[in-house]
Formats: structure tokens, C-alpha cells, sequence
């Protein structure tokens, strides 16, 4: 299933980005279809594991750069393709959140992005996508904070103080949400 999930996705988004500017949305988009069907087909929620999402994010990441996109509109979108995906088949939608946001900002490093850009367009594309699916949205918000927290931290210190700069720097994402995840300033 993985490897098959993981080249629609790339695919998807090469064709995405050089057919229109919308790239975070039809990412995705793609990735909601692609991971709806591809679950729905094995009948089996449970399977998308750690591996599942974190090879959905280096083909939709790499997949961005190759084409010459922008890997933060495209971890966002596939994270919100994921979060849309794991709501449409009734799974653990702050679970995956978390775990993806983790997957997300390895692959955004992996091929040199941003990683505080990143770290606010995964939140606030959580918090969009929960509310896209009835789910509490400030508890997506800090789901999504946990995991990129927990990816920048396995990147080391810089990636870690880059992350949680830019998050208590934005307006993107409500300082609520930020402080009750990481605390106020320090």
C-alpha cells in the first residue's frame, strides 16, 4: 500500500504545481483522495503508521522541490490532506496530526526548507483542516505543535529554536494555543 500511496502523491503533486497556484489546497487535495482511497480499499485504519505518513510527506516534499514548488504549501497541504483522510475513514485524527506534523518537518529539512515557516504553516493548516472536520480545533493546534517540536528537536538545538521563534512569533496561529503548548516566552 505504501508504495503505491507514495507515488500517486508525488505525481499528484508535480502535476499540481505546474498546473496551478494553489498548491497548498490541491496538495491537499490529492492526498485526501489518494489516502481516503487507499484506506478505504484495505479496510484498515490502523495501518497508517508512522512510516505510512512519513513517506507521504517525503513524496509530497520532494515532490514540491523537484517541480520547483514550495515545500511549506506542500507539507501543509499534505498534512491537511492527511488530517481530512484520517477524519473521512474515522481514525484518530490528534494522533495522526501529531505524527505527521513530526514526518512533516523532517521532510521540509530534508530538502533544505524552512523549518520555522514550516512549523506555522503545519499548525495553522491543523487547526484549518480540524475545522474543516468538526474536530476541537486548539486541540489540533497543539497535536500539530507537539509533533513539529518533537521533529525539530530530533534535528537538534538550531532546528528546535527556529521552530518555537517562529511560532511564538506569528499571528498565524493564536498565541493561546502556542503558550499552552511550548509557554510564554523564555
Amino acid at each position: 500500500m505504501l508504495d503505491k500511496v507514495v507515488n500517486e502523491i508525488k505525481d499528484g503533486v508535480v502535476a499540481v504545481i505546474t498546473g496551478t497556484g494553489d498548491i497548498a489546497d490541491a496538495v491537499r487535495q490529492s492526498v485526501q483522495n489518494v489516502l481516503v482511497g487507499a484506506l478505504k480499499g484495505t479496510g484498515d485504519v490502523a495501518k497508517v503508521g508512522v512510516e505510512t505518513v512519513a513517506g507521504i510527506f517525503t513524496s509530497a516534499v520532494g515532490g514540491a522541490k523537484d517541480a520547483g514548488g514550495s515545500v511549506v504549501d506542500a507539507a501543509t497541504g499534505t498534512l491537511r490532506g492527511v488530517i481530512r483522510a484520517i477524519a473521512d475513514v474515522g481514525g484518530d485524527v490528534m494522533e495522526v496530526t501529531t505524527n505527521a506534523s513530526r514526518s512533516a518537518i523532517k521532510s521540509v529539512s530534508d530538502v533544505g526548507g524552512d523549518l520555522g515557516q514550516a512549523s506555522v504553516g503545519l499548525v495553522s493548516g491543523a487547526i484549518k483542516a480540524a475545522g474543516a472536520v468538526g474536530v476541537d480545533t486548539a486541540e489540533a493546534g497543539r497535536a500539530a505543535i507537539r509533533g513539529v517540536l518533537d521533529g525539530a528537536e530530533d534535528l537538534g538545538d538550531a532546528a528546535l529554536d527556529a521552530v518555537k521563534g517562529a511560532l511564538r512569533e506569528t499571528a498565524a496561529v493564536p498565541r493561546e494555543i502556542v503558550e499552552s503548548a511550548i509557554g510564554k516566552d523564555e
